[in-house]
């Protein structure tokens, strides 16, 4: 992830670097503008907070000094103090997640000698490791291969799935997502999209995929076989 002040200080650089990736719709100006709100915001909040502090002081001071109405007035001032700073906290609560997601959204800078190009037709070989493996045969995909070995039939299908393990497909992954009973760790999805860029429910369409894609098609699953799948296996 940019760093924001890298941003700022480049600005220029870093726009036409998201042209050169065709980057277009990158949220740069949204994430920027929320920056500057949350400075703003920030700096009033801290303000307050200062404020808050001070006139506590100030109020206990003139108690012990006798000036019990100037000390009225300036708690009358004090009262109105908590309901701006609430106000405060709760916009920069809002202004966090949303600057993060749209930071999270600019990709990183090419480096310089990156050529710019329509796409990965243009790409440029730059270094070779190896040799291609060259074949005195035409390879087959393993599709092909499995049905000539006998391991696979597309005609007739797959009736039902039987597994050593206790559970078909567990949901511990694809409980990171809002489906299903919830995520279990939220702040796992914003990691998530850190790491591969990808929202968490593009990747984990189901709650237990198994169970949603098999089952609805009619395949039914049997767990806990233990060793023997080779017993029953094309059996009924």
């Amino acid at each position: 992830m940019l760093d924001i002040r890298f941003v700022r200080d480049n600005l220029e650089m870093v726009k036409q670097a998201m042209q050169d990736l065709q980057a277009l719709d990158v949220p740069l100006d949204a994430a920027l503008a929320l920056d500057d709100e949350r400075r703003k915001v920030l700096t009033e909040l801290e303000t307050l907070r200062a404020r808050r502090n001070t006139d506590s002081r100030r109020i206990g001071q003139l108690l012990r000094e006798g000036q019990h109405e100037a000390a009225a007035t300036l708690k009358a001032e004090l009262a109105a103090l908590p309901n701006g700073i609430a106000a405060l906290e709760e916009r920069l609560a809002q202004i966090d997640p949303a600057l993060r997601d749209a930071w999270l959204r600019i990709p990183n800078l090419p480096l310089p000698q990156v050529p710019v190009g329509k796409d990965e037709s243009e790409n440029i070989v730059t270094r070779v490791e190896g040799q291609p493996r060259a074949f005195d045969f035409s390879p087959r995909p393993h599709w092909e291969i499995g049905e000539a070995l006998g391991i696979l039939d597309f005609e007739r299908g797959v009736k039902l799935v039987g597994i050593d393990v206790q559970a078909l497909d567990h949901p511990l992954g694809t409980k990171l997502a809002d489906h299903g009973p919830g995520p279990s760790h939220p702040h796992l999805n914003d990691e998530y999209f850190a790491e591969t860029g990808r929202n968490i429910k593009d990747d984990f369409k189901y709650w237990e995929p198994a169970h949603k894609i098999m089952m609805g098609a009619g395949i039914p699953g049997i767990e806990n076989i233990g060793g023997d799948v080779d017993l029953v296996t094309g059996k009924r």
